[in-house]
């Protein structure tokens, strides 16, 4: 039992794993489909208010791919009218680890 449970913490915290994996999750976390532009614009700005740091275009395209690969963001492509429109939204897994994520940030708080 006691290998079950760390190898779960193992598994999540690679799910983790990367600076701006928790702004991204909070920025999505209203559950409806975010173009890139919107989802780049949303994160600078929370950033700012924080008085935190510069979010590059790369490194959030980077972040948005490893999320996609462990399931926790899904990237729809639909054709528009002179391009392709690419949105971002949270999967089920995603949700989840939100809902999980409530009690760690309540710990963090406490701590």
């Amino acid at each position: 039992m006691a290998g079950d449970f760390w190898s779960g913490v193992t598994d999540a915290a690679h799910k983790l794993r990367g600076e701006w994996v928790p702004a991204v999750l909070a920025a999505l976390a209203d559950g409806r489909p975010h173009r890139f532009t919107e989802l780049a614009t949303t994160m600078r700005d929370n950033e700012k208010r924080r008085g935190g740091r510069v979010l590059h275009d790369a490194v959030l395209v980077r972040t948005l791919e490893r999320m996609e690969i462990n399931g926790l963001v899904a990237r729809v492509e639909r054709p528009g009218a002179f391009s392709r429109v690419v949105t971002y939204q949270l999967t089920d897994e995603g949700k989840s680890l939100i809902a999980a994520l409530g009690p760690i940030g309540d710990w963090a708080r406490r701590a």
